[in-house]
């Protein structure tokens, strides 16, 4: 199958004003685009139509906690800040999307017989861009 992207190959990069830095020990993100849905139904119809309005992105990251880490530590600085970071999500070496967003949630989760982990949501601040070689 020509084109097909491994997923290994994944990782996300995180920083603010340019200064971005690899966020360690993660295994999965998702990146999703959306748009707002317009009514456009006319009387006379019971039929619905409809037309995309705003497009947004929102995303989360996850893996594993590490308390040392500078990408998670910046993630969550910047939720308790208040600022957006710069997020790069690389598919590999060369294809990644990239934006700024608002880290918009942080969660630590351990369990009895598990590894702790990280996680984070994040929501587009503006366009969503796509790098592909």
């Amino acid at each position: 199958m020509s084109g097909t992207i491994v997923g290994t190959s994944g990782y996300f990069w995180a920083g603010v004003a340019g200064a971005a830095a690899s966020v360690g020990y993660l295994n999965r993100f998702n990146v999703s685009l959306s748009a707002d849905v317009i009514d456009t139904g006319v009387f006379g119809t019971r039929w619905r139509d409809s037309a995309s309005g705003s497009v947004g992105w929102t995303a989360s990251v996850s893996g594993f906690c590490d308390l040392t880490d500078t990408g998670q530590i910046a993630v969550e600085n910047s939720i308790t800040a208040g600022t957006a970071i710069d997020c790069y999500f690389f598919l590999n070496g060369t294809n990644y999307r990239y934006g700024s967003a608002s880290v918009t949630g942080v969660n630590t989760e351990d369990t009895h017989n598990g590894i702790v982990t990280f996680s984070a949501d994040l929501t587009g601040k503006g366009e969503l861009y796509k790098k592909s070689a």
